[in-house]
């Protein structure tokens, strides 16, 4: 039976939320990281829906994280940029012990964060493999084809 929590944890002193759905027998396999979109979005109301369902069918944990100023997160005097949420997530997934990740997003979680991934990526360890959509005509003609992209952290 897979099992939903609401969990926090703390990084580079931002409390985030996040949802987390871990099925009964999980397959050893990398969890799959949801990541949501901006302006009025949050991981509950983009992944919800989905996120126990995922989880079984995949025998995979099933992480859905707030970003920072979003949903049940900590909401610090920052620049809310992509470069911005994508440094907190990387201390979320550190402060987790996550080196390797399946990631799927929408929006600002899907396009616009691997593109800004991508650009900032240094020599780090780690295997990602993305699904994104809603940003720009090649994220989303990927992911109406399926498509998948191994990345490294």
């Amino acid at each position: 039976m897979t099992e939903l929590r609401e969990v926090r944890a703390t990084a580079d002193g931002v409390g985030i939320h996040y949802l987390r759905a871990d099925p009964g027998t999980p397959d050893g396999g990398p969890p799959v990281l949801l990541f949501h979109g901006g302006i009025i979005d949050a991981a509950r109301l983009s992944w919800g829906g989905v996120i126990e369902p995922l989880a079984a069918a995949l025998d995979q944990p099933v992480i859905a994280p707030d970003f920072a100023g979003y949903g049940g997160s900590d909401r610090p005097v920052a620049a809310y940029s992509t470069a911005y949420h994508v440094e907190t997530m990387r201390a979320f997934l550190n402060a987790l012990g996550v080196s390797r990740v399946d990631c799927c997003g929408l929006s600002l979680g899907g396009g616009g964060w691997r593109w800004d991934w991508h650009s900032r990526t240094t020599a780090s360890s780690g295997s990602w493999r993305w699904t994104a959509s809603g940003w720009g005509r090649n994220s989303r003609a990927a992911a109406s084809r399926g498509r998948s992209r191994r990345c490294r952290r």
